[in-house]
């Protein structure tokens, strides 16, 4: 899936399918400045799943799909709120967190 706009910034715009209702959260969230698309590695097969770190200026994010596994950065300065709010998505949304 592409992904472009004003909040996307890096050298692609491809996100893998099960990142869709993360993105589509992150991207309508006032509390979000930037995101940024990661590398994308395709494993054989796997249940979603996603887990988040803090890192110096944005939460970074590992979702993962059936077919394949993508990082994200999400660029925000209230870190541990929207971090709880994506974490509720996610959870709606049939993630495991972790």
């Amino acid at each position: 899936m592409k992904r472009q706009g004003n909040k996307y910034t890096t050298s692609h715009t491809t996100a893998i399918d099960a990142a869709s209702p993360i993105l589509d959260f992150a991207e309508k969230s006032l509390l979000v400045d930037k995101i940024v698309l990661g590398i994308i590695k395709t494993l054989k097969n796997g249940t979603k799943r996603m887990k988040t770190s803090h890192e110096e200026a944005c939460l970074f994010a590992k979702v993962r799909g059936n077919r394949a596994i993508q990082e994200f950065r999400f660029y925000t300065k209230e870190i541990p709120r929207f971090e709880k709010e994506l974490n509720r998505i996610a959870k709606d949304e049939g993630f495991e967190i972790s």
